[in-house]
Order: structure tokens, then C-alpha cells, then sequence
């Protein structure tokens, strides 16, 4: 494969990502020759992107507008280097499972962490309370901690089921000519840019509510459409 030819990854991402697609893959496509000169190799760019990617979530965690701000930049920059990783081992040569792993591992750990993090922000500080769940419902402010972690359960369940479709009927989950999975796969996209957009709009709070909503749909259809498509085949 030539260098200005595309991977059926990159095409999957063109049609349904375009986030990935147009701004952080070109981005760690930068970073390549970079990351080749001196010497870098795939796995340590991965480690390196999920130990980035760790740090802004961190700060999103601590609150308030600056470290939301920050935190967020950081997460980007984890993200782009997580597109990098893929795309280096293959120019090298390098593609492996402990690569697969990896990339793996940090997708899930992202996944676990990030709203569980934007719930302890939202908590800590004032500034992000655009809608004040405590004053419409009577709850207490930590209530959007147990959104967080809620939702992140819903995350972390998606992915285990769909995992365990693919390796059951050994077919990915998702197909991107269904409706319905290139809608979710273009909301789970929209992520990134919302996190900014409410990182700098102190709407936190707007986010995790609707990604809240979002996954436990998505649950729920995974759950469903999974089950009906393996009594289908069997």
C-alpha cells in the first residue's frame, strides 16, 4: 500500500468520523516523520498517547473554566497521537498485536474515565452548573458524579457486548449502511468538539446529561440488535 492510498479504516472514518477523520488523523500524520527520526516506536507512541490522554482528563476532573480549558486541549492531544500510532506502524512495518492491544486499552480507558471526570468537574465547580440539577430536582450537587459513573457503565457495556458479538459471530457489530449505526457512530464523533465547545461555554453539564441519554440508548439497541441478529444466524 502506497502512502497516499487509504486504509478501509480510513475510509470507515472518512464516511462516519469525519472528526477523526479530517482534523486528528491529519494532524498525527504530521507527527510521523517526527516520531521517525527519533527513533519512536508505535507501542511507546500509544503508551505515550494513553499517559497523555490520562493527564487531561485529570484536569478536566479538578474543575473550574481554565483547567477544564486545558484539560481538554490535552485530551486532544492524546487523541491525535492515538490516530498517530496506527498509521506509524504501518509505515514502519511495525503492526502487532500488543499494538492492537494497546490502542485497545486506551480506548476503554478513556471511555471508563472521561464522564466520571466531567461529573467531579461539574461538582467542584460553580461555573460549570448551566443547568442546576439540584435547584429543578432537589438532588444534591453529587448527583452529577453518579451520572458520570453511570455512564460510564453504559460505555464500558456497549463495547464488552459489542466485542463479544464480533467474536462470536466474527463480524463487526456495527455496519456503517445501517441508519441507526452511522447516526450513533456520527454523535459518538461529535464528542470531541462538544467537549471543547462546552469547556468553553461552562455547559458541562449539558454534556454529560446528553451522552447520559445517549448511551443508555445505545445499551439498550446494542443489547436488542445483537440478540436479534445472532438468532438470525443461528
Amino acid at each position: 500500500m502506497t502512502q497516499d492510498q487509504k486504509t478501509p479504516k480510513e475510509l470507515f472514518e472518512k464516511s462516519n468520523l469525519p472528526y477523526i477523520y479530517f482534523i486528528l488523523r491529519p494532524l498525527g500524520k504530521i507527527l510521523i516523520p517526527v516520531f521517525i527520526k527519533i527513533g519512536t516506536s508505535p507501542n511507546q507512541v500509544s503508551i505515550l498517547s494513553i499517559f497523555i490522554s490520562i493527564i487531561g482528563i485529570t484536569f478536566i476532573s479538578m474543575g473550574n473554566l481554565s483547567n477544564n480549558i486545558i484539560g481538554v486541549i490535552v485530551l486532544q492531544i492524546g487523541l491525535v497521537l492515538d490516530m498517530t500510532d496506527g498509521d506509524l506502524a504501518r509505515r514502519l512495518g511495525k503492526t502487532s498485536l500488543q499494538g492492537e492491544l494497546l490502542d485497545s486499552v486506551g480506548g476503554f480507558l478513556r471511555g471508563a474515565i472521561l464522564m466520571p471526570a466531567i461529573g467531579i468537574s461539574i461538582y467542584l465547580s460553580a461555573e460549570n452548573k448551566f443547568l442546576n440539577l439540584n435547584e429543578i430536582t432537589e438532588l444534591q450537587p453529587y448527583i452529577y458524579i453518579y451520572i458520570g459513573m453511570t455512564t460510564s457503565v453504559l460505555i464500558l457495556l456497549s463495547r464488552i457486548i459489542s466485542l463479544k458479538y464480533k467474536s462470536i459471530i466474527n463480524k463487526p457489530f456495527r455496519e456503517s449502511t445501517n441508519f441507526l449505526s452511522k447516526l450513533s457512530l456520527h454523535f459518538e464523533d461529535l464528542m470531541n468538539p462538544l467537549l471543547i465547545i462546552c469547556a468553553l461555554t461552562k455547559t458541562f453539564n449539558l454534556l454529560l446529561i446528553g451522552y447520559f441519554i445517549y448511551y443508555f440508548m445505545a445499551l439498550i439497541y446494542t443489547i436488542l440488535s445483537s440478540y436479534r441478529k445472532s438468532a438470525n444466524m443461528s
